[in-house]
């Protein structure tokens, strides 16, 4: 699968970016103990958890934020990787930072 997310980590206003109206699911690569989407909501609205543990949504024109809160099995040390299931890797995830916003700009 392509990926659809350009990233660029420089651009601080809009670090995330795609053309509105492309479908992105994102998944997480564990890296210490296991992370897990906890919740999610973007543009308003509440983003479903599948069955694999992913989250799928559809990007909406304008510069809207995709809030997550992830869970950590270790509480500690807990990492990960956020990746769009093309594998493109695109933040960190650290139990230091269990809720995060980023902006997606179309």
């Amino acid at each position: 699968m392509p990926c659809k997310l350009s990233v660029d980590p420089a651009n601080f206003a809009c670090p995330y970016s795609a053309t509105a109206g492309d479908t992105i699911t994102l998944k997480i690569r564990d890296e210490t103990g296991a992370v897990k989407f906890e919740s999610a909501s973007y543009n308003g609205a509440n983003v479903p958890i599948d069955a694999n543990g992913q989250i799928t949504i559809t990007v909406a024109a304008g510069h809207n934020k995709l809030f997550v809160i992830y869970r950590f099995s270790d509480p500690v040390n807990g990492s990960g990787t956020l990746l769009e299931v093309c594998d493109q890797e695109l933040a960190s995830i650290s139990v230091n930072r269990p809720a995060v916003a980023y902006m997606i700009c179309a």
